[in-house]
């Protein structure tokens, strides 16, 4: 992770707030530590489901064809990679 720079206002009930206290003390560690590390794990949780939903999709797409010469499997493959039929990726 990078370096902290910015500040994010939330705001807690009560109990909630005495629950990350304690739970904090007890991990030997600090509330905002506790949050940030919520926040990692939910933002893990996202990237997780979206290799899962490939996946999904990957393995429910029809069967196709496939040589069963070696040599003509790689030469249709050169052939797609030189075609590059997926979408680049998005730069970030």
């Amino acid at each position: 992770m990078g370096r902290l720079n910015r500040r994010v206002h939330v705001l807690l009930d009560d109990d909630r707030l005495e629950q990350l206290r304690k739970r904090a003390e007890a991990k030997g560690a600090s509330v905002g530590e506790l949050i940030r590390s919520a926040i990692d794990r939910e933002l893990e949780s996202d990237a997780q489901d979206e290799l899962e939903a490939a996946a999904r999709s990957f393995l429910a797409a029809p069967p196709f064809p496939v040589p069963s010469d070696p040599r003509e499997l790689r030469r249709e493959l050169d052939e797609l990679w030189e075609r590059k039929p997926w979408p680049e990726p998005e730069s970030r």
